[in-house]
């Protein structure tokens, strides 16, 4: 890939990049904040819930709180109540 400058020049073209993936399968989960931390994909702080990785704020720590979590890596969750995949 190159860069173009306001006159039209291209520049020099960039190095080959490659990437390789982990195999990992996104995973959905749906259960309370509480069982979310005994499956460890979230951790309790102070009373409060946070997912895993990615430590987004889930609320009490509590049976009665229920949230989706998709866990996109190995020990990486986010909250996906919206749909899942988020």
């Amino acid at each position: 890939m190159a860069a173009v400058d306001a006159a039209g020049a291209t520049g020099a073209f960039s190095a080959a990049v490659t990437a390789t993936t982990t195999g990992f399968t996104p995973t959905c989960h749906t259960a309370s904040n509480h069982d979310h931390t005994v499956a460890e994909r979230a951790y309790q702080s102070s009373g409060q819930t946070y997912a895993t990785g990615f430590g987004q704020a889930m609320g009490l720590w509590n049976t009665f709180t229920t949230h989706t979590l998709e866990q996109t890596a190995p020990g990486y969750c986010v909250v996906a109540d919206h749909g899942c995949p988020a």
